[in-house]
């Protein structure tokens, strides 16, 4: 029914909510402090969008993943939306994300998606997120294409964890998190990754010789930019060049449902050369 508040079962321990606990959800609180006839909630856990809102969000995914030419299957509605939830949860007792709930379908959901416009993500096997905060793109990208194996990396312990906290409520396998800073050569992930996806994290020059070091022979980085590039990428040209990466193209995207312009910076890493008196980088 619209407007009705629905409920996910969880335990909380010691059953009994008081509003004045701030280890508990803020929503949950305030729905204790309006219905204080409820001595007991101790299945009542975190309380999720009215119903309104939940059919608007689903609406406008589907319709932006139909816009992408991505199909949109029931499950990863579901987790998209439940993981929404989470993230909003979560935000209102730690700043996990500054892009209000009301621009969630398209700035976080839509725009991690937009990289299908640049690689075929059915041909990758293994993702590394640089610099995933709570989990964008990475996690989106492991609900879309459940094939993958995703790595999550951030040097903010908190977001890192509500992201790996988060994979467990929504019931993924396959992805996993790793705390280190994006600078910082990470050893047990050089040159593991098929795809390293790197969102809003540092301007191209910077950002190239972070990414190249995860990036296996014959696989790729792809950078989520804004519209204006030129002068960044200027820059980056021979930092590019002194990476041993190639520039595969410049990819520029339409945002589904706001008309906002990105550009997906695609980076390769050639296949070494193998023969007489040379050997393939493993």
């Amino acid at each position: 029914m619209a407007g009705e508040w629905r409920v996910r079962d969880k335990e909380y321990r010691g059953g009994r909510i008081r509003t004045g606990d701030h280890s508990l959800p803020k929503r949950v609180r305030y729905q204790a402090a309006l219905h204080p006839e409820h001595a007991d909630y101790g299945r009542i856990g975190r309380l999720m969008s009215t119903t309104d809102d939940l059919a608007a969000d689903a609406a406008r995914l589907a319709e932006g993943c139909d816009g992408l030419g991505l199909p949109l299957t029931p499950e990863a509605l579901t987790r998209l939306i439940l993981l929404r939830d989470l993230l909003y949860e979560a935000n209102a007792v730690m700043n996990l994300t500054r892009v209000p709930v009301s621009g969630y379908v398209e700035l976080h959901c839509l725009d991690s998606l937009l990289i299908c416009q640049a690689v075929d993500m059915r041909r990758v096997r293994t993702v590394m997120d640089l610099g995933c905060g709570a989990g964008f793109p990475g996690i989106p990208l492991k609900i879309m294409w459940p094939h993958l194996r995703v790595v999550l990396v951030d040097s903010t312990l908190k977001k890192l964890r509500f992201a790996g906290d988060a994979c467990g409520k929504l019931g993924l396998s396959g992805i996993r998190t790793v705390h280190g800073r994006a600078e910082e050569r990470i050893g047990e992930l050089v040159y593991r990754s098929d795809l390293v996806v790197a969102r809003a994290v540092a301007p191209m020059a910077r950002l190239v010789p972070w990414l190249a070091p995860y990036i296996k022979p014959g696989g790729r980085a792809v950078a989520y930019k804004g519209a204006d590039i030129e002068g960044e990428m200027r820059e980056a040209g021979p930092v590019i060049a002194r990476s041993s990466l190639e520039l595969e193209a410049v990819v520029p995207a339409t945002l589904p449902g706001s008309g906002i312009v990105r550009n997906l910076v695609a980076l390769r890493r050639p296949v070494a050369p193998t023969g007489p008196g040379t050997r393939a980088r493993r």
